[in-house]
């Protein structure tokens, strides 16, 4: 199973804040967060950058003057209750006039067995038992320490 997901607003889609939800391949648990927008793609290794937003001239790639903190946590497995709790909080959070209304969050879960076969003393990649990453982006622009504080809180 491969699973590649973002969580983003999308307001001249959907102006009530509804986080749409991004996917390669997904599991019923997911199609159950009632997303606003599924696509389906196919295509080779080389377009992952583009559908991901993440390619050379993505906003998120761009010099913007904007923070783009990222706060990655590695798991083992997927917890369909946990991931709903994350998507109510992120879409919440991050809605409307939120100073972190350009933030993203990403669930990423991959085939892992060439990676776990791999013993993990003789590598520099610390998360061969990981079978799942989530990651939110929160990007804003710096209002001085108690927004930092404010995105920690996001973050974390």
């Amino acid at each position: 199973l491969t699973n590649w997901s973002y969580w983003f607003n999308l307001p001249d889609a959907d102006p009530s804040g509804v986080t749409c939800h991004r996917i390669l391949h997904h599991l019923k648990p997911f199609h159950d967060l009632k997303p606003f927008s599924i696509e389906p793609l196919s295509g080779s290794y080389l377009d992952l950058l583009g559908w991901a937003q993440m390619a050379h001239a993505a906003p998120s790639c761009q010099k913007t003057g904007l923070a783009n903190p990222r706060f990655p946590i590695y798991l083992q497995s997927y917890h369909a209750t946990a991931q709903k709790q994350l998507y109510d909080h992120f879409s919440s959070a991050t809605r409307g006039s939120s100073p972190f209304n350009n933030s993203l969050c990403m669930v990423e879960g991959y085939s892992m067995q060439g990676v776990q076969r791999v013993d993990s003393s003789t590598t520099a990649f610390a998360f061969r038992k990981d079978s799942l990453l989530v990651a939110s982006l929160v990007q804003y622009s710096s209002a001085g320490p108690e927004r930092d504080e404010q995105t920690k809180q996001l973050g974390n």
